[in-house]
C-alpha cells in the first residue's frame, strides 16, 4: 500500500513524498522486477515469456538499437503488447522507470489535470494517479495496443482518475488545459526527426 503525504509549495503544485518501495511495489503489480544482471534478466524474462517471445523480442530490440528505429519499433511493440510479455520484457528498465517516478512526483498536481506523453502501457501513467487521487491524470500513446493494456490494468487496479486515449504526440495532443504535461521513457523510441 502507498502512503503519501502532500505539503504546499508557493506553485500551488502538490509536493508528494512517499516511501521509495512505493513505485517498485507499483511497477511489480505490472510483472516488472529489478536486476542488477542483464543475463539473470534474459534468463528470467526467457522463463516467463518462453523462448520464442523472447528471441522475437531480442531481434526486434537489436534492429531497433542498430537505427533501424521505424522498421523494427511497429514488430517490437506488438510483441511487448501480448499479455504477459511487456513486464518481463522490460524489467531491464525498472531503474529507469522508478528513477522517472522519484523526479516526476514533487510536481504532480493535487488537483485539476496532468497529461503523460507516450504513456507506453501506463506503468508510470497509472503510479501518477495513485499518487493524486484528486487530480485527472491522461496518458497518450500512438500504439492502440498498450492504450488497451492500460486501460485493462487501471481497471483491474482500481485506478479511476486515469483515462488513456490513443494519439501520435508529434501530429495530436489531447486537449487541455494541464497542470503539468510529462513525458518519460517515449522520447527515446521516437523518431528523431518528428520530436524536432
Amino acid at each position: 500500500m502507498t502512503t503519501t503525504t502532500r505539503a504546499s509549495t508557493a506553485t500551488g503544485i502538490s509536493k508528494p513524498t512517499s516511501e521509495p518501495a512505493s513505485i517498485d511495489t507499483h511497477l511489480a503489480a505490472y510483472g516488472l522486477r529489478e536486476f542488477d544482471d542483464a543475463r539473470a534478466h534474459r534468463r528470467w524474462m526467457r522463463r516467463k515469456v518462453g523462448p520464442e517471445i523472447a528471441d522475437t523480442i531480442d531481434q526486434y530490440a537489436e534492429a531497433f538499437s542498430d537505427h533501424h528505429i521505424l522498421e523494427a519499433q511497429e514488430r517490437l511493440y506488438e510483441a511487448l503488447a501480448q499479455p504477459g510479455v511487456f513486464g518481463p520484457a522490460t524489467s531491464s528498465r525498472f531503474g529507469a522507470m522508478r528513477a522517472s517516478a522519484e523526479e516526476v512526483l514533487p510536481y504532480l498536481p493535487v488537483t485539476g489535470a496532468m497529461l503523460d506523453l507516450g504513456c507506453g502501457p501506463g506503468h508510470l501513467t497509472s503510479w501518477y494517479a495513485r499518487q493524486s487521487p484528486r487530480a485527472t491524470i491522461t496518458g497518450c500513446d500512438r500504439e492502440p495496443a498498450f492504450i488497451t493494456m492500460a486501460t485493462s490494468d487501471a481497471t483491474r487496479l482500481g485506478i479511476e482518475n486515469v483515462t488513456y486515449v490513443v494519439a501520435d504526440v508529434t501530429k495530436d495532443i489531447p486537449a487541455g488545459p494541464f497542470e503539468l504535461i510529462v513525458s518519460t521513457q517515449s522520447i527515446a523510441d521516437a523518431d528523431a526527426e518528428s520530436v524536432v
